[in-house]
C-alpha cells in the first residue's frame, strides 16, 4: 500500500504521526522527506503536465507571438 501525505514541515505533528500508524499498523514503512520546488508543484498532476506541454509547444510556434521592445516599456 502507498500513501502520500503533502504538507508544510510545520504541519508535521503527533496527528500526521498517529494516522501513519493507523494506516499502516505494525507493516514496516520506509518514510523518505524531499522539499518540492515549484516546478514539483507545477508538475504534480496529469493535468498541470498536460496544460504546460501545450503551452510549452504553443510557444515553440510563430504565430500569437507578441514582442514587445523593452524601451517602450519606460
Amino acid at each position: 500500500m502507498t500513501a502520500t501525505y503533502r504538507l508544510s514541515a510545520n504541519q508535521i505533528g503527533i496527528n500526521l504521526l498517529n494516522s501513519i500508524k493507523d494506516t499502516f499498523g505494525n507493516n514496516e514503512i520506509e518514510l523518505v522527506v524531499h522539499t518540492l520546488d515549484e516546478t514539483d508543484h507545477l508538475l504534480s498532476t496529469k493535468a498541470n503536465r498536460d496544460h504546460l506541454t501545450d503551452a510549452i509547444e504553443r510557444s515553440k510556434e510563430t504565430q500569437n507571438i507578441v514582442t514587445v521592445d523593452i524601451k517602450e516599456l519606460d
